[in-house]
């Protein structure tokens, strides 16, 4: 029994798929606060232009 635990613990089979799903989750969570940052980014442009329009007046020939 004790031979087959030890057996069990120095086996490296599964090791490459362990550093696989770890290297996925890495870059995922990477890939998820680069689109976060680039949102909010975003947000706060298309809300600093949409204020600017709204402020702007436009004058025609009759006013």
């Amino acid at each position: 029994m004790f031979s087959k635990v030890l057996e069990f613990i120095r086996d490296e089979r599964g090791a490459v798929t362990v550093d696989w799903v770890v290297l996925t989750a890495a870059v995922m969570g990477l890939g998820l606060f680069a689109s976060y940052s680039v949102w909010q980014g975003t947000e706060v442009l298309s809300g600093t232009i949409s204020d600017n329009l709204e402020s702007q007046s436009i004058q025609t020939a009759f006013d």
